[in-house]
Order: C-alpha cells, then structure tokens, then sequence
C-alpha cells in the first residue's frame, strides 16, 4: 500500500447514534469518492443501501467494549488512514463510545466532523425497529449517554464541525449534499491534486441515494418482501396456541429479521414474553417431574437431558414445520435438508452445576443450521448463574502458537469453569474445520435464562460460540431445538 503525505490528508468523521441517518450521510461520502473503507459491511434488509462502515473498524471497536487494551489497535487504525488515504472516513454509531478514548490519535493530523442530527424520539424508533427485543429504558439511558459523548468530544477538542439534520436531509437532498461537497472539498477546483472535486455524475448518483421515505413513511417492512400469504403464521393454529400474537405479526417477523443480520458477528434473536403463558406453565410442570438422564458425558458439559415425545406436550410445537420455518425466518437462516428434520433435548441443570464449555454446534452436529433455546425459569436473576455467554473470535493478523493458549479443557474437566465469570477475553481451543485450534475470543452478550425468553441462534454465517456460566444453587430448565 502506498503513503501519502499525512499533512494533507483529511479524515472525515461521521458521529450520530443509531438511527440518526448517520449510514447516509456515510453513503453521500462513499459516492463522492471519500474511501469509507478498505471492506465495507455489506447491506442487511434493514439497511439495504448499505452501512458504508469499515469491517475492520467495527470489528475493533465492538472488542473495544470488553477489552481496553484494543485502544491502541484502534488508534494505529486512525494513524494508518491518515498515512495511506489523502481522503477517508469512518463511520459506526460504536465510535461513540470510544471516541473521548481514541481522540488524542488525531491530534496533529488535519480531520473534519459530520455529526448527523435527528430528534431522539426518531432515533429511538428507528433502533426499536431494527432491535424489537431491546429494553427501552436501557436503550434510552444509552442514547442519552452517547449524546453526551459527541457534546464532550466537541466541546473539549472544537473540531471543524457539519450538522447535518436527518429532516432536512430527506426533504432536501440536494441542498444537504451540497454543503457536504462545501464542508469535505473546500472550493471549486480542489486545491489538493489527490482529493479531486467530484464529478457531476458522482454529485447526482449521491444525491438520489437518499430516498425521501426514508424518513416520513420509513417501513422496515416496506424495504423487505413481505411474508407470502401462505406463510401468514398468524393463521397457524398450532402457533395460535403457543406463540404470543405479537411473534406472530408478519411486520414484527420481518423487524426480528432485519435485527439479527445488523448484528455484526454473530445472528441471533433474543424474544422475551415470547409464549402464551398458561400453556408453557402447563408445559412446564411437566418438564420439571420428567427422568433427566446425564447428558454428553465425557465432554466439557454438565448437563441432563430427557428427550422430546411428538405426542407429549410440546411435540404438537416441536416437530411441527411452520415452527420450523418461523424460526428460521427470525434469523433469515435457509434450512438445508427442509421441514421436520430436528432435534430436541429437554434439559436441567443441577443447582451445582459446573457450566459449559466454549464451543460450536456447527461442529459438533452435521448440518446443524439453527438453535433455538427456551428458558423455563421464573425470578431468575443474574447472581443463580447458568449465564447463556456468546463469544467471537478476534481478528489476528498472525496465528495464535498453542503456547499462548491460558484456558484448556483437560485442566477443568469435571472443575467448575468460574473462569467464564471472570473474563471478557480469553485464549483457549476451539473446535473448527480442521480440527481443534488455539484462539482468541472476547465477549460478545450475556443472556440469563429467565422464563418466557426465547434465543434464536444461526450457525450458518458465524460459527456462534458459546458457553454457560457455572450454576449457583438453582435448578435450571430450558428447551433446546436443533434445525437442519
């Protein structure tokens, strides 16, 4: 790759929360010929013109969150733009969160700021949508956090400064981009032979990027087919009977959807109050006076089992192929060999149980495309453990030597794995195509198995690695359900 003179280089900085039109802006950018990166994140149907996000900078600013230490790869990625690019941005609603951390990178190096404007209520919304299952006092005490980032880094660092208001940008789109073109180019010609005034056909295909429903009739379900007439599940008597109504909806189908793919590594669906409850109570006091057999033994589990009966109840669900197909469509998953290819295991965990080790089920079961879990646990808090932990892997741009590898299962086979409490990042064996490799994980989401939740997993498009905290003095009961 060839350097630059970093002096004349200029890095473009778009800031706004999700929801804020911060993926358009980025867009406008991209189009007029600002290098948004070097591997974009691709489209989802809940952003079908694109993220316009670099892959890389995603994927060290979500590290970020569990691992500080990533600062400094965040930071030399900054440098490394400046010194590579005459003209670049970066775009992710995630660099809030670390922006007041990374911002002395850009001291003596010249950089611009977009800062994308949108009423919070709108920007809210719009998250909602794309993130149905999301706590809306959590989510709202975090915009609220976030808004106060960009207040602080520009009130501490005064950058050169563009608002760009998400109203005015759909009702406007040619007057918005033209004093983006002002604010990045300066003026016409450009002064700077490496960062050349846009070509009229670049102005004109940025402009017609912007799509004024966006904002004032904005539909996820608008942007994505919708679900075909003999695929209403709500007409189901089968899922009439277990499912809310709410899960049922095909808009909220398609929002659960477009949810699990903006997710960066990996799909899933997290969908509380998910079952009509008086027959999951009935299902329940079922479950719990059932035989448990000991499950798996001799791998890093600690787990019973029973298995599933079609004729008991839950069977009717279980192995029935519209169940099958709405759970594949929460994730957008195809199922490879189709319709009532399954398997389910009714589990418990005893009140000291040891938890389970970091693994895939994309390896361990042939053709295993989706997971489905179902919690029976009611007043579960946090501190009873049994903890559902999602991990990925972190990027490297070397192998990592099996010297380095700290956690191995033969030193806690039958220990409790209370180092799964204690660490947001972890180097251990992992079991891939191949065989089993050392690698480097962070933590990606905690869940706790509370009752009526239900978690989608797909293994297709990440391997989805996962373990289960240690018990601490509560039986646990779940559901789990395997798609082919």
């Amino acid at each position: 790759m060839s350097h630059v003179d970093a002096s004349n280089s200029l890095g473009i900085i778009v800031l706004g929360t999700y929801g804020s039109g911060s993926s358009a802006v980025a867009g406008i950018l991209h189009h007029l010929g600002v290098m948004m990166g070097e591997k974009l994140v691709p489209a989802t149907e809940a952003n079908p013109k694109g993220h316009f996000e670099d892959a890389q900078f995603r994927r060290l600013l979500y590290q970020y969150r569990n691992d500080r230490s990533v600062l400094t790869h965040i930071e030399r990625f900054i440098i490394n733009r400046f010194i590579h690019y005459p003209l670049w941005g970066i775009k992710e609603p995630e660099t809030l969160e670390a922006i007041l951390d990374f911002a002395p990178a850009l001291e003596g190096y010249h950089y611009k700021v977009i800062q994308c404007v949108r009423a919070p209520s709108a920007c809210l919304r719009s998250f909602k949508r794309k993130w149905p299952g999301s706590d809306e006092n959590k989510t709202r005490t975090h915009f609220e956090w976030l808004l106060r980032q960009i207040d602080e880094f520009i009130d501490t660092h005064s950058p050169d400064l563009l608002k760009i208001d998400f109203d005015e940008l759909t009702d406007d789109p040619k007057t918005q981009v033209e004093s983006i073109i002002a604010f990045v180019f300066g003026q016409r010609p450009s002064i700077f032979e490496d960062r050349p005034w846009p070509s009229d056909n670049a102005i004109q295909t940025a402009i017609d990027s912007i799509d004024p429903q966006l904002n004032h009739s904005h539909s996820i379900s608008a942007a994505i087919s919708p679900v075909k007439a003999a695929e209403r599940y709500d007409q189901d008597p089968i899922l009439k009977k277990w499912v809310t109504p709410y899960y049922l909806e095909p808009d909220t189908i398609q929002e659960i959807k477009a949810s699990s793919q903006a997710k960066p590594f990996a799909k899933y669906a997290c969908l509380d109050n998910f079952f009509n409850e008086a027959i999951l109570d009935e299902y329940i006091e079922q479950h719990c006076h059932l035989e448990f057999s000991p499950d798996d033994k001799g791998l890093p589990y600690d787990s019973k089992w029973a298995p599933a009966r079609r004729g008991s109840l839950g069977g009717e669900l279980f192995y029935h192929p519209s169940w099958h197909r709405l759970l594949a469509e929460y994730t957008d998953t195809k199922l490879v060999v189709g319709n009532g290819e399954t398997s389910v295991k009714l589990r418990a965990h005893d009140p000291d149980s040891k938890g389970f080790w970091i693994h895939t089920d994309r390896t361990n079961r042939k053709s295993v495309v989706l997971a489905a879990l179902t919690y029976l646990n009611k007043d579960w808090k946090e501190s009873d453990g049994a903890i559902l932990q999602l991990w990925a892997e972190v990027a490297r741009t070397e192998p990592l030597s099996a010297d380095a590898v700290e956690f191995r299962w033969k030193d806690y086979k039958d220990e409790r794995l209370d180092f799964l409490n204690e660490h947001r990042t972890l180097t251990t064996h992992l079991v891939k195509q191949g065989g089993v490799k050392p690698a480097e994980l962070f933590l990606l989401d905690q869940i706790t198995p509370e009752y009526n939740r239900l978690v989608v997993t797909d293994f297709v498009r990440d391997p989805a690695y996962h373990s289960i905290t240690p018990s601490n003095g509560r039986s646990r009961y779940a559901i789990v359900q395997w798609l082919l």
